[in-house]
């Protein structure tokens, strides 16, 4: 009896001993919860990571210690950790969304919406599933399936202005710009702090070509936060295109100091040094930015540009037939190709079938419109030649280059 009496005070006191430290490890998890309400997420981490070795099996600890691995963007430790989670508590439906959040980062998109499936298998009204399959669904370029799901937020939270202007994005893409500037106003009056949601609206209007609006808020991005990149990176293109290329390149190297390797701003920035003469650092930029992305369609096109100039055509060539393998209804890249292929090789059956793939996409191109008749003229077609250059008469002001040549073409037929 006696035995059995100080067996039993043993097993409430290592029972004391186990609750006491689980006691004292979700305290720790707190402490670590509000540093990292702080913004100290370092700190938060620590404390995490004390918490866990005093409970080991402590998932939210695992989950929260992931999310700032992930912001770190140390996204093996941030993989481990959301695993840990689902081991402990396999119905955990936000580490799997979180996983979801890695494979988003990583840029495998279709490994992240397979993640956020089996978040909403488990909990089917979870807003940062819907959120982020919106955003991966976006960057597909799958806009109903995108909308479908910053609805689905909305009907939830209507002030969740991430979602409000990533569905205005959604409804710019799909052309509907009226209802995306109501969006954009809607979620800049929720919160007009957030410098992401500056540059999408300045964005937005650079890409309607309203350069005042594009610069009012990429401005107010900068004065939100100065060393913002992709705020510098669009300002430059407002700058570029309203040919102050000295202000383009002071916001273009800006940029580059926040994120060297942005292929697609070492291609504007690029294109703004061409533009102003300096083609030996253009090439420099080209260069770079076809070799962090070989898949950058305007990087390929600006080089080829480039390469003409330079008067290495076989390369520029071979450029703008990479354009083409990336997006086959590049109609410059299309027009270019058939323009050096009819001069360079005197090949002009094959220059023909350039312009007419062009014209497929845009019957109304001009330029390959009048190649074309060329390229006809010279295979002695010459009925076809004047339709094309016609065509062209039809498009084009009278007093125009093109309508110039198109009728000094059509008196040698």
């Amino acid at each position: 009896m006696k035995k059995r009496i100080v067996t039993l005070v043993v097993i409430i006191l290592l029972m004391g001993g186990f609750l006491m430290g689980c006691g004292d490890a979700h305290s720790v998890f707190e402490e670590g919860n509000e540093l990292a309400r702080r913004g100290e997420y370092e700190q938060a981490l620590e404390k995490y990571e004390e918490a866990l070795e005093i409970n080991p099996d402590l998932a939210e600890a695992h989950n929260n210690a992931g999310n700032i691995y992930l912001l770190k963007n140390d996204f093996a430790q941030a993989r481990a950790r959301y695993e840990k989670v689902i081991e402990l508590d396999p119905e955990h439906a936000k580490a799997y969304a979180n996983l979801g959040n890695v494979a988003l980062q990583q840029g495998n998109l279709s490994r992240a919406i397979e993640h956020y499936r089996e978040a909403l298998n488990i909990d089917s009204q979870l807003p940062m599933a819907h959120y982020n399959l919106g955003n991966a669904f976006n960057r597909l370029r799958v806009y109903d399936r995108a909308q479908d799901h910053y609805e689905t937020v909305l009907a939830q939270n209507p002030n969740h202005y991430k979602a409000r202007y990533r569905l205005a994005t959604v409804k710019a893409s799909l052309g509907e710009h009226e209802e995306a500037a109501r969006l954009f106003d809607e979620a800049l009056q929720i919160n007009s702090e957030d410098p992401d949601l500056q540059n999408e609206v300045g964005r937005f209007y650079l890409n309607r070509g309203d350069f005042t609006q594009a610069r009012e808020h990429l401005q107010k991005a900068l004065e939100i936060e100065p060393a913002f990149g992709p705020a510098h990176h669009n300002l430059g293109l407002v700058y570029y295109h309203e040919d102050n290329l000295q202000r383009a390149r002071e916001h273009y190297e800006n940029a580059m100091r926040v994120d060297p390797e942005d292929s697609q701003l070492r291609s504007d920035y690029g294109l703004a040094l061409y533009e102003a003469g300096n083609h030996d650092e253009a090439y420099d930029q080209f260069t770079v930015a076809v070799r962090i992305d070989p898949q950058n369609a305007s990087a390929h096109y600006n080089l080829a540009m480039l390469y003409e100039d330079m008067g290495r055509f076989e390369d520029a060539i071979s450029h703008y037939e990479r354009v083409i393998s990336l997006n086959d209804n590049h109609v410059k890249a299309l027009n270019n190709l058939g323009l050096l292929v009819m001069n360079y090789y005197q090949d002009f059956e094959s220059a023909l079938d350039h312009f007419d793939q062009a014209l497929e996409v845009d019957p109304y191109f001009e330029m390959a419109l009048l190649n074309r008749g060329i390229a006809e003229l010279e295979l002695g077609r010459g009925e076809e030649a004047r339709q094309s250059f016609e065509e062209v008469l039809t498009l084009v002001s009278d007093d125009s280059s093109l309508a110039q040549q198109a009728r000094e073409l059509l008196e040698r037929i």
